[in-house]
Formats: C-alpha cells, structure tokens, sequence
C-alpha cells in the first residue's frame, strides 16, 4: 500500500509558502528557557524550604510539565531553530537540555539520524522492531520482546534516564571525531558535558544539605512526569505507522509524510506550549528547519498541497490515538512497507516449516 504513495516534491512545496513561515525567531526561545527555569527554580526553592510533604508533592507534580518544556526547547536547538543567531541558539541548547543532565548536542547527533534516516529500518534510531530481528530470537526471548512492548507505557515515566544514556554516549561519540570543520562543535559538546556533569553534581549536593526526600519529591518526581509527559508528546509521532519499502527509503525526506503523524489537541490543553508544538509532526519532518511556533501556519498550506496533488497525510486527535499508543503491538517488516502484529509474527513463524520458506 505504501509503495503508492506519491513521494512530496518538496522544492515545489516550498515555493507554494509564505517567506514567514522560515523566519527564525531572535531571543524567543532563549527567553521562555530562562522563564521556565525561574519557575521550575522557585518550585524546587519554595518547597526546600516547606515541611509539608503534600505541598512538596504537588510542587513536584506540577514541575513536571515545565520541566519537559524546557527540555524541548533542546529539540528547537537541535534543529538550529532556536534562534537566528547561532550562538544564541546554542547556548538555548545548554540551558535547557544540558542544564538537565543530557548533552545537547549528544542527543542532537542521535536526532540527526532519525530526520535524516526517518522510517528506514536499520538507520532510523527510533525505529520500532524489525519483524526478522524478531524472528532470530528464541521464544522465551520473543515472549520477553512482546511483554516489554505492550505494556512499555509502564516505563515512560523513565524517559530522562534513558535519554541521559543515550545522549551521553553519542556526546562522547561526537568528541572522539576529529577535524577542523568538527572544533566548533566539539567546545559546545565540551560545554554540554560541563554542565550536565555539573547537573548531577548539584543533585548531590542538594541532597546533602536537604535530604533525600526532598530529591525524591522535588527532583525525581518532576523528572518522572516530563517523562510522561514526553511519552504522550513522542509515541503518537510515528508508532503504528508504516516503515518506508526500500525503494521510499532511497528519499526518506520526500516520504517522511509515510511515517509521520500529525496529533491534533483541544483548545483546553496547552500541548503548543508545554510540548514546543513538536506534535505537528509531519510538518516538522517535511521542514525540519522551520520554528515549532511556525508548524501551525505551515499546515493548511501542507494540507492544501497534498490535497491537490492527491498525497494522503495522518491527522489524529490525542484523545483518538493515545489508546492505541498504550499497547505497542507492531513490527516493521523489512523492506516491505507494511506492519505486523505480533500475533501474525506468530502465525507466520509457525507456517515456516510446512510453506518452506
């Protein structure tokens, strides 16, 4: 079904928009950082100094979502988006991602690889399972891999400390690589390190003079929600969509429409501003260069194009698509397009024998 699917012809796209819509903010996102940073600071401030167990959970409680809104500002920053000025928009990036223990341009490094590899199996980095990596395990390694996946929503809570892995390992990738043209990234890298070592340098210390119970309640439960927080923004974007058929996966960025969704939210829930507008996500995939707050404006105009060239786009409601997004049933079929459950993984495995294949 896929292998039908028009591919975007994106030069004639970009003709078809406003010169606005690629305008990169000054200080905008420089600014909201250290706004959220002030109340995130005065949280954590304000509930040192309480005795109350409630008021400090609540405090906790309430970070969260501001503690995911700064670290997606990293993701603007990551995209160069942040700001005109490129200083600027690096030093977003430390503010935000960096000042929470995640190198910034680690997670960049692995990001790059998810936009500019997007749907392909082997080189997406956030890629669902593959269904012949699948089939190489034995069976209780197969149950395992289908008991993790569809009750994974179990662990989101769990995505900063998976992201402070994953974005210090490619951090110190990015210094083992050598060159000129690599110096100026690697003093940002170094930068990113500093402070994120110097973030859990600070938890320590925290926990010295304060105690531990105040690191649970003010440290760990506000890490724990933006990591819900996160999962609700992340998963919808390309879970139960389709991988690219090799031929799609020779353009990826012409077929990112293939892979991507767009989740859509009611007026009452500020998803723009806590999630720094990444659930536009097929835009964001066509035009990774563009502002998250210029995703809105760029729709209809996506939306018009692709209705008159006939090319189909995913547009869900959150409240539509999170159920589905709580049982991760599918996987990938190499080089195919299409999704598998595993139940038909199952059955398929089991006609190996009698259909010789």
């Amino acid at each position: 079904m896929t292998e039908r699917v028009k591919a975007i012809d994106l030069p004639r796209l970009r003709l078809a928009l406003p010169a606005e819509i690629f305008q990169l903010p000054r200080c905008r996102s420089f600014a909201k950082a250290l706004f959220l940073i002030s109340l995130i600071g005065g949280a954590v401030a304000w509930g040192s100094m309480s005795e109350s167990l409630t008021l400090r959970l609540i405090l906790g409680i309430c970070a969260g979502p501001f503690l995911f809104a700064l670290a997606s500002l990293g993701h603007e920053a990551g995209h160069q988006t942040a700001s005109r000025w490129r200083f600027l928009n690096d030093l977003t990036g430390v503010v935000s991602m960096s000042l929470l223990g995640i190198p910034a341009r680690g997670w960049k490094a692995k990001h790059d690889l998810h936009h500019r590899f997007g749907g392909v199996e082997g080189f997406d980095t956030d890629s669902g399972p593959v269904l012949t990596d699948y089939f190489s395990h034995a069976s209780l390694a197969r149950w395992l891999i289908r008991t993790f996946r569809r009750h994974e929503f179990l662990f989101w809570w769990a995505v900063p400390f998976s992201l402070w892995v994953t974005s210090w390992t490619y951090a110190v990738m990015n210094l083992r690589t050598r060159g000129v043209r690599y110096r100026r990234r690697t003093r940002w890298t170094l930068v990113d390190l500093a402070v994120s070592a110097a973030f859990f340098l600070a938890i320590g210390l925290y926990a010295y003079f304060f105690g531990w119970q105040n690191v649970l309640l003010l440290v760990a439960v506000p890490l724990a929600i933006s990591g819900l927080v996160a999962a609700v923004c992340f998963v919808p974007n390309h879970r139960g969509m389709p991988p690219l058929t090799i031929e799609q996966a020779r353009s990826p960025a012409r077929y990112s429409h293939v892979h991507s969704r767009t989740v859509l939210y009611p007026w009452f829930i500020p998803a723009n501003y806590f999630m720094n507008h990444v659930p536009w996500q097929i835009e964001h995939h066509i035009f990774p260069t563009v502002a998250g707050h210029h995703l809105r404006d760029l729709s209809p105009h996506l939306r018009d194009f692709a209705r008159r060239e006939g090319i189909p786009l995913t547009y869900e409601n959150v409240f539509k698509v999170m159920p589905s997004m709580l049982r991760g049933e599918w996987l990938w079929g190499r080089g195919d397009g299409k999704l598998y459950t595993f139940d038909e993984a199952e059955t398929i495995l089991r006609l190996r024998p009698s259909t010789g294949s």
